[in-house]
């Protein structure tokens, strides 16, 4: 008997240490863009590959906001400055839940109560706050809030169109939470349980809807020069957050739309989503 629990172990060990395209574990899996990780929390990540995109609007002129002009080349290499060979990045699946953020923070903030709903009513810095703490509770992993280019290019997963499930305004309440099938009803008046919408073609959740999303950069004014892992100016006064909320018409639920706001700045109509590089 002690022959075959030590094989067991033995075994076990093998299977936990092999690479992760052999390995069968709850931890991992495969997704359309590559291994899909499920960490601590019941956070979910998917693997994002590097790679090279048009970012900005890319409709008619005249129906654009000037911040999202001019259309410009980006590539993504290395984000985050990793310190892992892998010019790979992870996003979460979807946004950071209110039963995430209570296990780290202790606290809900959140309006509405829901504890698979997104955390909302926090600000930049408490979202920077729950990034830090939750990068001592896993110090194997560098846990961030993307950048800026990083959240477009994830969001449209290869696409080129208004949205990233087409150009079609109908279809958008098929794809998420926004004003029409929330804010504008009687009944549904909040941020609604993640993923319970189509994901994009990444396996990602509520890109468009839902909350938005803080990312890490200061905001900045585009140029029409190709640009290669653009992170936003060293300093600021407003801090970028991409992605439309529950409050939201068409306009601000294209991949391209840009908000910002103060870093002290909450409301319910604003969340997070984590990324992160795992450390070497």
């Amino acid at each position: 008997m002690k022959r075959y629990i030590l094989l067991l172990c033995l075994a076990l060990a093998l299977v936990s240490c092999s690479d992760s395209k052999d390995s069968n574990n709850d931890n991992q899996e495969t997704a359309s863009s590559g291994r899909k990780v499920l960490k601590s929390l019941g956070m979910e990540f998917v693997l994002i590959p590097s790679g090279t995109f048009t970012m900005g609007c890319n409709e008619k002129p005249e129906t654009c906001n000037s911040d999202e002009l001019p259309q410009h080349q980006v590539t993504l290499t290395r984000p985050f400055n990793s310190r892992r060979s892998s010019n790979d990045f992870y996003m979460q699946t979807t946004e950071v839940t209110q039963k995430q953020w209570q296990e780290v923070m202790g606290s809900n903030p959140s309006q509405h109560r829901d504890p698979q709903g997104p955390v909302e009513m926090v600000t930049w810095e408490d979202a920077r706050d729950f990034v830090d703490r939750l990068n001592q509770l896993e110090p194997d992993w560098d846990f961030r809030l993307p950048t800026e280019a990083e959240w477009e290019y994830a969001c449209r997963a290869g696409t080129t169109t208004k949205y990233n499930f087409g150009s079609s305004d109908s279809d958008l309440v098929k794809y998420g939470w926004v004003a029409k099938n929330a804010y504008f009803t009687a009944t549904e008046k909040f941020a609604h349980k993640v993923a319970q919408k189509p994901p994009n073609a990444w396996g990602l959740y509520d890109m468009h809807g839902n909350v938005s999303e803080w990312c890490q950069d200061w905001t900045r004014d585009y140029i029409s020069e190709p640009v290669i892992n653009p992170k936003g100016p060293t300093s600021g006064t407003l801090r970028v957050f991409r992605g439309c909320s529950w409050g939201s018409d068409e306009k601000p639920c294209w991949s391209s739309y840009r908000g910002n706001n103060y870093t002290n700045y909450r409301c319910e109509f604003l969340g997070l989503r984590l990324a992160f590089s795992p450390r070497d």
